[in-house]
């Protein structure tokens, strides 16, 4: 068996790199269509197109943590490691994409979601091309298939959860994959918590 001690430090560095990815989205995220005809999206649009502002979910990032909790041993088995440590890319497969990786959730983010709701976001260059879907697998089972970067996951239990995303063509063959990603999610009440600081 293995411990992985959270300390103050590394927690506070994770709260810092969660509130940079929030300001991604400071000047919009927008819709439109290019030279060819096909949709894209991002943050920074080209100039002369027809635009379509979307809005965008907020990623959820945890308040004040470092006061609220102690570090904490967090048991994982070998198992667990090996799979979470393997990188995901398939072998000998030409890469279609130079970018293909989360932006949201981090590599072992502890995520404050009081209903178990989550953003999933990510990262592809050049974009996604004609005829080309992105899966996203949550926990190895809950598949979710669209051509959006970004995806709702609902009422997740607590504890650990992993993700991951690959990019599959027309007739459902592998394109490209993610690195798994692994993530923990916990529930607090603050109300509840300054009670029980008064007692």
């Amino acid at each position: 068996m293995h411990f992985i001690r959270f300390s103050l430090p590394l927690i506070l560095f994770s709260l810092s790199i969660s509130s940079f990815s929030t300001s991604l989205f400071a000047d919009g995220f927008y819709k439109w269509r290019d030279a060819h005809g096909n949709i894209q999206y991002g943050d920074n649009p080209p100039k002369n197109v027809r635009l379509e502002k979307l809005n965008m979910p907020q990623l959820t990032i945890i308040q004040d943590y470092g006061s609220q909790w102690k570090p904490e041993d967090v048991e994982l088995d070998n198992a667990l490691i090996k799979k979470y440590s393997r990188q995901s890319t398939p072998a000998k497969r030409s890469m279609n994409y130079e970018k293909f990786t989360f932006i949201a959730p981090k590599i072992n983010q502890v995520i404050h979601a009081k209903e178990g709701d989550i953003s999933a976001m990510l990262s592809i260059s050049p974009p996604l091309k004609s005829g080309h879907s992105i899966v996203f697998i949550m926990d190895g089972k809950n598949k979710k298939q669209g051509k959006l970067r970004i995806i709702n996951f609902t009422a997740l239990s607590v504890g650990k959860h992993s993700l991951k995303a690959s990019i599959i063509n027309a007739q459902g063959k592998l394109i490209q994959e993610t690195q798994t990603i692994p993530f923990r999610i916990i529930r607090f009440d603050s109300a509840s918590s300054r009670k029980r600081q008064k007692r």
